[in-house]
């Protein structure tokens, strides 16, 4: 029913908030400190290095959100999140909360990147 379509929701939000909180304040933090770069150019790398640091931040609890994820559309058991958090811990270690970051870390840098010389260009605009 409808509560089936909101199902990870909360476990969205709470990788996406601190994932994103964590590159503008990057991104705030870096942006002048490059001198006669381009300001776009600029926005590019530190965004990118922005969405990396984030990701590899808060990639552990997005993997546990892929997980509840995933056991949310198999019907049968379901877990909370601290006993799959313990069921990953145990059956893969530190490792397990990691799988994936590579590929992950390969999509972020431009996806992010972008992002950010896309909202450079877009306040340049409207600031005009």
């Amino acid at each position: 029913g409808l509560r089936g379509v909101y199902r990870g929701v909360g476990m969205a939000f709470a990788v996406t908030v601190p994932s994103v909180s964590i590159s503008f304040g990057i991104v705030r933090m870096m942006s002048g400190r490059f001198g006669d770069v381009s300001p776009f150019v600029e926005k590019f790398f530190v965004g990118g290095a922005s969405g990396v640091a984030a990701s590899v931040l808060t990639f552990p609890m997005d993997v546990l959100r892929r997980r509840m994820q995933v056991m949310g559309s198999e019907t049968g058991s379901r877990r909370m999140v601290s006993e799959e958090a313990c069921m990953l811990w145990r059956s893969e270690g530190v490792r397990g909360f990691f799988r994936g970051l590579g590929p992950e870390v390969v999509k972020v840098f431009p996806t992010v990147a972008i992002m950010f010389v896309a909202f450079e260009w877009m306040e340049r605009s409207i600031l005009r």
